[in-house]
């Protein structure tokens, strides 16, 4: 591994064998835990539950007391932000749903869109930002 810069974006170039070709993932390789930091733990959790996720309240030993979604193999937590930790709001996350307009609809005024909705790439694609500044990217099937 090394470190290039490009245009201004740093990049890590492998420099070992070629595992993969394309844009896919090992077959045997998912993602399967996401975890963001906010200030209000419970308006974030709020939010995508109007995306869809049920979360339950979670605490681990003595660790925080937190929002959890289980399903498919995934887990998506919400955690207390502290003044140590490094901040999530760079993330990018990308939620497929059935109805984006729905969605919109749920969300009222309280939703802020960054690009309208549109169609992409053989799907409808809007880009909201979440309550902590998160960019989701919201993706629905179109027949």
């Amino acid at each position: 591994w090394g470190n290039k810069a490009w245009r201004g974006y740093n990049l890590v170039w492998y420099s070992g064998p070629k595992i993969l070709s394309g844009r896919t993932m090992a077959p045997d390789v998912a993602i399967n835990l996401l975890v963001l930091r906010a200030r209000d733990p419970s308006g974030l959790a709020a939010f995508y539950t109007a995306l869809g996720f049920m979360f339950a309240v979670e605490r681990h030993g003595d660790g925080p007391e937190h929002y959890a979604c289980d399903g498919g193999g995934f887990v998506f937590e919400i955690y207390p932000w502290k003044d140590d930790d490094a901040p999530s709001s760079g993330a990018r996350i990308g939620v497929h749903v059935p109805s984006i307009n729905d969605i919109l609809a749920r969300l009222g005024d309280d939703a802020d869109i960054v690009l309208s909705p549109r169609p992409w790439n053989g799907t409808q694609r809007c880009v909201l930002k979440d309550p902590e500044g998160h960019k989701v990217e919201l993706t629905e099937a179109v027949s």
